[in-house]
């Protein structure tokens, strides 16, 4: 289950609370939703948005304003890999009119909740990891910490939590899940197993093994704790599983090593999972020779990679699969398609549409024979089998290029006659004409036209025709709520 904060805010303790950011929070809670942000969260956006338009009513600024994790959700059903993680409903911030909503559980897309703590999610048919490289210096003891949630999939043979390898062709110490117990294989080229049953069959909490030489042997212990809450390992209570196993010790060597977390299993099947924190030591409780942190991730920085507090540089990798779910870096609530069939749709019919704002990411390069429709209808987001995202209406449309892929980008749209533009991240604007400004509905992820994988963040429709001032506002709010990643 996805992660799921009580979000407490301001309102509860008597501070100043806008009545309609209230509101809105309250009907998100009353119908069962969650607000990742809290109440707090969602004033300070409806606060933000106020501001910029100059209104006391987001209604006479906003169509349709959503986003997870600061307006809220309704988890779904969701079936396969988005079973128990799945959105049904996204919340307008204008009203219910514009909620968008998807009842069928095999079209809900993937909701990954955050509620305080970064965290890797693999999903494992997309052939996704997280690697760097670092050197092994002695091998006579490693020990390996990890922070892991395994309830979200099936295991068929085993997944990859762990791994340090030659780059694939000499492996030396690969720890998997098999569903019903840990498995650690060890030594150049994979010499020797050591298995532990566990009391769960679907873990979520901290594990730690052990392998130490003793003479021509190896002694191998597995530990866990389900002191979920705990964030620190160094304050984990670690019970042993099982017995200490003993086998004939298989040498390792002290080679440039890739180490890799969740790199997976067999591909062919639906498995994902979440790690919070890894650790690798060359001592039995001593200082990391590596450290896999998503805290330290600084999405302002980089996308793709982060420096890690032990030296080495962490590299995400999605995949490159054309559908499916793709592994990311959550540090905010976030929305992603499967490129198949997903789809949340509102049937908000309104004129008068004159801009739009997305905070938006394109997970996959997919060759495509039709454009990907985003959002729509008749005032639409498209990208096409490159790189170039379009705003099309009825009976027009404008360009604009720069939609890189695994990369979060915030496109703005004005839609005013002669006079419209489309631009990324409040830059150079591409000006033309769009005829119209009429909404018959809104589709995100409109799985029928067979686009490709993409990350909703934001999504704003607005009545009004932004000044530069108001659009640079809206872009500057939007970034900051995106964690400054554009």
């Amino acid at each position: 289950m996805p992660r799921i904060g009580i979000g407490l805010g301001l309102g509860l303790f008597g501070g100043s609370i806008d009545a309609q950011a209230q509101a809105h929070y309250n009907r998100v809670i009353a119908d069962g939703g969650v607000v990742p942000a809290g109440v707090s969260g969602t004033n300070a956006f409806f606060n933000a948005v106020k501001t910029i338009y100059a209104t006391s009513d987001i209604t006479t600024a906003i169509s349709v304003g959503l986003d997870a994790h600061y307006l809220g959700y309704k988890l779904g059903a969701g079936s396969g890999t988005t079973l128990g993680q799945a959105a049904q409903k996204l919340y307008s911030c204008a009203g219910s009119s514009g909620d968008v909503v998807q009842t069928t559980a095999a079209s809900q897309p993937l909701l990954l909740d955050h509620s305080g703590a970064n965290y890797y999610y693999n999903k494992n048919a997309s052939n996704c990891s997280c690697s760097a490289t670092k050197s092994l210096t002695q091998t006579d003891t490693l020990e390996l910490i990890i922070k892991i949630d395994l309830t979200l999939g099936s295991f068929f043979g085993g997944y990859a939590l762990a791994s340090v390898d030659n780059s694939g062709t000499s492996r030396q110490f690969y720890c998997i899940y098999n569903g019903t117990k840990f498995e650690l294989f060890y030594g150049a080229g994979i010499a020797q197993t050591a298995t532990a049953s566990t009391t769960t069959t679907r873990y979520n909490g901290w594990l730690k093994v052990t392998l130490e030489k003793s003479g021509i042997n190896s002694l191998v212990k597995f530990y866990k704790s389900e002191e979920y809450n705990i964030t620190d390992q160094s304050l984990v209570t670690f019970t042993q599983i099982g017995t200490t196993i003993t086998g004939v010790y298989a040498a390792m060597t002290t080679v440039a090593s890739k180490f890799n977390i969740l790199s997976g299993g067999n591909s062919s099947n639906d498995t994902n999972a979440i790690c919070y924190y890894a650790q690798i030591s060359e001592t039995i409780g001593g200082s990391p020779l590596s450290v896999f942190n998503p805290n330290q991730y600084t999405a302002s920085t980089s996308q793709t990679q982060w420096t890690s507090t032990t030296g080495e540089v962490w590299t995400i990798n999605t995949g490159t699969a054309t559908s499916g779910y793709k592994g990311a870096l959550v540090d905010r609530t976030i929305v992603q398609s499967d490129g198949v069939d997903d789809t949340l749709a509102a049937t908000i019919a309104i004129s008068g549409v004159k801009s739009g704002y997305w905070a938006i990411t394109r997970l996959a390069n997919a060759a495509k024979s039709v454009s990907d429709a985003l959002v729509g209808n008749r005032f639409n987001l498209y990208s096409d089998a490159s790189t170039s995202l379009s705003i099309y209406t009825n009976t027009s449309n404008l360009a604009s290029s720069g939609l890189t892929r695994n990369i979060l980008s915030q496109f703005a749209v004005v839609n005013n006659g002669a006079s419209s533009s489309i631009s990324k991240n409040d830059g150079t604007k591409t000006t033309g004409t769009l005829n119209d400004n009429t909404l018959t509905g809104i589709k995100l992820f409109n799985g029928a036209d067979g686009f490709a994988n993409f990350i909703i963040n934001t999504h704003l429709i607005s009545k009004i025709a932004d000044s530069n001032a108001q659009q640079t506002a809206m872009y500057n709010y939007i970034r900051t709520i995106n964690n400054n990643a554009f």
